[in-house]
């Protein structure tokens, strides 16, 4: 995957958020997606260089948003952040 082409995968929009990779994804403009559309599938696009967020195609604006860990603040203090990435690095590479 190439910044000026990055790979597009599809993930099941849901009350708690997406998953990507065994990692969960939530903010408020996701779930206000989730409000006007219902559970659906969305277009995302996985960070390759930063596991902490991931980029998800808003349809009815037409531009890609930044999605957040949905644990982030709590990862983050505890510096756990480093070792996720190392996961999926790993099970990437394996």
């Amino acid at each position: 995957m190439t910044k000026n082409n990055p790979v597009t995968i599809e993930r099941r929009l849901k009350c708690d958020g997406i998953d990507v990779h065994g990692i969960r994804y939530q903010s408020s403009v996701l779930q206000r997606l989730r409000a006007e559309f219902g559970t659906t599938s969305v277009r995302v696009i996985p960070e390759s260089d930063d596991v902490r967020y991931v980029r998800v195609w808003h349809s009815s604006r037409s531009i890609w948003i930044k999605v957040p860990l949905a644990e982030f603040e709590r990862l983050a203090t505890q510096g756990e952040i480093d070792e996720l990435a190392f996961g999926l690095y790993s099970r990437e590479h394996e």
